[in-house]
């Protein structure tokens, strides 16, 4: 979708309802969260698993295929009332910094906050744990580890236009980057 269309969709939502959204091109299964901001070129949300808040997702705006919202969907509508009366929200405060992917990475560089990023490639799609180490106009470098807490050897780099969605605050990533060896 292009930025004139999400405007459109999510006009006056921002931080007030859930919606749920397709990335029909990278993943047959849509995310649910509450948008936290938008720009040209990345679209941010208050991430929701069972009715839990589990951290933001940052997406890019031309991946999204679909945007629905609470009047669209009686059970999204129904789910919306539940996260109301059961959650509350602080406000987020790197709302301001989605206009790019580099001005989003400069913040979890100052902030050191552990990251998860998805890169969408022709043939696969991959994940990177860790921390981001610096950022150039094309190149993100990160400090990763694997699924025993192993830091890899190397810094990992990795090229913006492959980048598709950023999760930080998440459940996952924030408690394994607690435990990882970092000798």
């Amino acid at each position: 979708m292009n930025f004139k269309e999400i405007t459109k969709f999510i006009k006056g939502k921002e931080d007030k309802e859930l919606v749920e959204i397709y990335r029909g091109n990278i993943d047959e299964i849509s995310m649910l969260g509450n948008v936290v901001a938008f720009s040209q070129m990345l679209f941010g949300f208050r991430n929701l698993v069972d009715f839990s808040f589990d951290g933001y997702k940052i997406v890019r705006c031309r991946d999204i295929t679909e945007i629905v919202t609470k009047d669209k969907n009686s059970s999204l509508n129904f789910m919306d009332m539940i996260c109301k009366k059961e959650l509350s929200f602080e406000p987020c405060i790197f709302s301001d910094r989605l206009k790019s992917w580099n001005c989003l990475f400069e913040y979890l560089i100052n902030n050191k906050l552990p990251v998860t990023i998805e890169c969408s490639f022709e043939d696969a799609i991959d994940y990177y744990v860790g921390w981001v180490l610096s950022i150039n106009a094309n190149i993100v470098e990160l400090q990763c580890f694997d699924g025993s807490g192993i830091l890899f050897k190397d810094k990992v780099k990795v090229n913006l236009d492959f980048v598709t969605c950023v999760t930080l605050g998440d459940r996952y990533t924030t408690c394994m980057a607690k435990y990882v060896d970092v000798k």
